[in-house]
């Protein structure tokens, strides 16, 4: 909350988007200070739960290469 009403000093916002896992709604921690902003909010839930398409890949790859600290299939590293 503290956040937003931080940015909600910035006049060139004029809305607020809080992408959110699906499973985990924030309007009950926001709603009861939203008036406070005075600017509207959206609450899209991301499909993907902040996974992007080569997590899983990146996964698998570093697997094999749990003791290194550098390099597995193709370089995947942790960094």
């Amino acid at each position: 909350m503290h956040t937003l009403q931080r940015l909600a000093r910035v006049a060139a916002v004029d809305r607020f988007v809080v992408v959110h896992p699906a499973d985990d709604d924030p309007r009950p921690l926001i709603e009861p200070f939203a008036d406070t902003l005075g600017k509207p909010i959206a609450y899209p839930p991301d499909p993907t739960n902040g996974r992007d398409a080569t997590a899983d890949k990146w996964a698998i790859a570093r697997a094999v290469a749990l003791p290194c600290w550098r390099g597995g299939l193709g370089q995947a590293t942790c960094y």
